[in-house]
């Protein structure tokens, strides 16, 4: 009796213990989400800031796997990845996401994001359309799709966005020009 009673004394203090941390860190990523807008009239951001932030939600995520926030924080942290332009710490946060959650409801974002970033980031033609096409493979319903199949186009047309944009911009002053008489 008494080592049963003994067992389940150090299976409550492990459960707290952990419970513990894991309501420690979730109070460090409040404090650090709160911490991330550097100057809130011009909306700039503290990347350093945005970095440890990433680094502590990748953190909770690889800790408590099973944790309903993990899969939200994993996400996150690549989101900030990305607007930090740290293309290499998106993808692999992407990856990471990706195959532990990829039946969750923002999976197929992630995919879409992970060509994304390979395509304006990286400027790996090869990946991004390789990751765009996996998107559309499994997400063909997404509303991102048509996009996705849509870059893939202009990516294998080989044009650059520079080009894109100036015979955009001539289109459209054409366009004016005619509507104007001219």
């Amino acid at each position: 009796m008494n080592k049963i009673f003994i067992a389940l004394a150090a299976i409550t203090v492990l459960f707290t213990a952990c419970d513990n941390e894991r309501l420690k860190m979730r109070n460090h990523i409040q404090e650090l989400e709160g911490k991330v807008v550097k100057d809130s009239a011009s909306f700039t951001f503290d990347d350093k800031v945005r970095a440890q932030l990433a680094t502590v939600q990748i953190a909770y995520a690889d800790k408590f796997p099973e944790d309903n926030k993990s899969e939200d924080y994993l996400f996150k942290a690549a989101g900030l990845y990305i607007g930090m332009n740290k293309p290499k710490d998106a993808i692999a946060t992407l990856d990471k996401y990706i195959a532990k959650y990829s039946d969750s409801k923002n999976a197929g974002q992630a995919m879409f994001n992970k060509g994304f970033v390979y395509d304006t980031q990286l400027h790996d033609v090869e990946n991004a359309k390789k990751a765009y096409q996996a998107f559309i493979t499994k997400f063909p319903n997404h509303p991102l799709a048509k996009d996705a199949q849509a870059t893939i186009g202009i990516l294998n047309s080989g044009v650059s966005e520079d080009d894109l944009i100036k015979g955009f911009l001539k289109k459209a002053n054409d366009s004016i020009a005619t509507a104007e008489g001219k």
